[in-house]
């Protein structure tokens, strides 16, 4: 179980990186900082959803399946970022 969710982790940096690049080319005229404000504020907001749906003391079933989701997520922004930068040129 340990190497799944050790490579789920490092799926979930990968995903990241890409998802900067592709913010990157899609921003255009768009600052870092305006960028990073938004990262920002996705964190907290993931932040607050993780303690929500976990509770105060959570299992490890629980926290496994909502790892599974928010990886689930981040798939689909991946995805749909990579769609829109074919766009790009």
């Amino acid at each position: 179980m340990l190497s799944k969710l050790t490579n789920m982790q490092k799926e979930a940096g990968n995903h990241q990186l890409k998802l900067q690049q592709i913010v990157k080319k899609l921003s255009g005229s768009l600052d870092s900082t305006t960028i990073n404000e938004a990262a920002h504020e996705t964190e907290l907001k993931a932040s607050e959803m993780m303690k929500t749906y976990l509770g105060e003391n959570p299992d490890s079933f629980e926290a496994i399946e909502f790892l599974c989701l928010a990886e689930g997520g981040e798939v689909t922004h991946y995805e749909v970022l990579a769609t829109l930068a074919k766009k790009v040129k």
